[in-house]
């Protein structure tokens, strides 16, 4: 699926939507692949499926959550996929490693680099808790 893929650090985040939970360890993998949107989250959901993701509640506690932020420039507002992400932007959990792994490429709804809206946006309650550089070291585009 994924070609020569690179991964972030990993960060600690307080949950979002349901606060009683415990807190989250966020990543992310750039790569390539000739899968399609659809086929690619399918495959996600089939990922967390086997390694024991419960249905629960909207944002409620869960094993594990893999999510397709980007697919290159691509845009659609599918039912079933919407990329970018629609709340990426909203999501310094989500942003800050997706700019660490692929900080060049342009958020095609923003207009700029992921790694200018690293630096802009407030990551508050994150800690980067392995392998990372520290987010405030990103280069400056």
């Amino acid at each position: 699926m994924l070609d020569s893929p690179s991964r972030s650090g990993v960060f600690e985040s307080e949950p979002v939507g349901f606060l009683d939970q415990p807190r989250f360890w966020n990543a992310a993998i750039a790569g390539r692949s000739e899968l399609t949107a659809p086929e690619f989250l399918s495959r996600l959901k089939q990922i967390e499926s086997s390694l024991g993701r419960q249905p629960r509640f909207r944002n409620g506690p869960r094993e594990l959550d893999l999510d397709l932020l980007l697919l290159g420039d691509e845009v659609r507002g599918h039912e079933t996929v919407e990329l970018p992400h629609p709340r990426l932007l909203d999501r310094p959990f989500a942003l800050l490693p997706a700019a660490e792994v692929a900080g060049d490429l342009v958020h095609p709804a923003a207009g700029c680099s992921l790694r200018h809206l690293a630096q802009t946006c407030t990551p508050a309650g994150m800690v980067r808790i392995a392998g990372s550089r520290d987010w405030e070291s990103l280069p400056r585009s």
